[in-house]
């Protein structure tokens, strides 16, 4: 059964105070936006508008924190469970992306697991200087087929680092779970073979009594509909959208059956994809999902002591 989503409450008086500040600011008006066959504001252009910020619950007993690190145009996620640490990808291989250094900051020194996503750049970029500089307990990527192996340098040398560190890579196989400190890693995906590199990437979804997290690399839409087809249970309470709000993954399909409070979004500033993309933006919206850029938000946090979970944004530099 699916999960029933607190629908949040509109109060008029936010609304009464947009209408008198576009009035008097001579701004577009509700009913000149009709006219002009404009749609009226949505609440997330109400919440700019006013920069109002919805307060999260406060967790004095969270346990369990999951990492959106901003990487730029790239993917980086760190989940601390308890004693557990886990990496999945490591951005792209650009100066301004110092996954490494954020590890530090957080006092890690060990990783039980790394999860490579997929092999493309924005994915595994510095993830050769991780399994340099820190202990690492295990490597983990799906088995890509021999027809769109990737031959960059970056792939390359992330392969030699990995033997060279002793380091074997095991493979990401659905139904498999790994179990960590607090709570676990279910492996979901990717479920078939297919041709685009987006779609091999691993699906995963951590979990913590009644906290989820589901992580899906690039996958984009021909794999969402087959891992809905897989019968696996795909509910979460956050998700990181596949390919950075790209309108090739996200279907609606997949959102209504994830049903996720929180999304996020990780993407570059200013980036020459145009991530994430206008229709990505307008399912969060008819959804009724809060989302997170880190090309707006910077690193995004989320807490949970199993049950609750909150969250903070720590902001882009300068």
């Amino acid at each position: 059964m699916a999960r029933r989503r607190r629908k949040r409450r509109l109060h008029w008086i936010p609304i009464l105070l947009i209408s008198c500040v576009l009035g008097f600011a001579g701004v577009i008006t509700a009913n000149e936006r009709l006219d002009m066959g404009m749609s009226l504001p949505t609440w997330e252009e109400i919440r700019q508008w006013l920069e109002v910020e919805e307060a999260p619950t406060v967790i004095a007993d969270a346990d369990v924190s999951v990492h959106f690190v901003d990487v730029g145009q790239g993917d980086a996620c760190l989940i601390r469970a308890g004693s557990s640490n886990v990496l999945i990808d490591a951005g792209d291989n650009v100066d301004e992306n110092d996954i490494a250094g954020y590890l530090q900051a957080q006092e890690i020194q060990r990783l039980d697991a790394v999860f490579i996503t997929h092999p493309h750049a924005d994915h595994i970029g510095k993830m050769a200087q991780v399994i340099k500089e820190f202990e690492i307990g295990a490597v983990y990527m799906p088995q890509i087929p021999d027809e769109i192996v990737p031959t960059s340098y970056t792939y390359t040398n992330l392969l030699q680092t990995i033997k060279e560190k002793g380091l074997t890579i095991k493979k990401v196989t659905p139904g498999e779970e790994l179990a960590l400190d607090k709570g676990s890693i279910q492996m979901m995906g990717p479920v078939e073979e297919y041709e685009d590199l987006n779609d091999m990437s691993a699906v995963l979804k951590f979990t913590y009594e009644d906290a989820s997290f589901l992580l899906t690399g690039d996958m984009e839409k021909t794999a969402e509909r087959d891992l809905l087809e897989s019968g696996q249970s795909m509910g979460a309470r956050v998700i990181k959208l596949g390919h950075h709000g790209s309108s090739t993954s996200s279907s609606q399909a997949f959102l209504e059956a994830v049903d996720p409070s929180y999304a996020v979004i990780s993407c570059g500033e200013g980036n020459k994809y145009n991530h994430p993309h206008t229709e990505t933006l307008e399912r969060m919206t008819k959804l009724n999902i809060r989302t997170f850029r880190t090309d707006r938000d910077g690193t995004v946090i989320f807490e949970t002591d199993g049950k609750d979970i909150s969250f903070q944004t720590v902001g882009k530099a300068g």
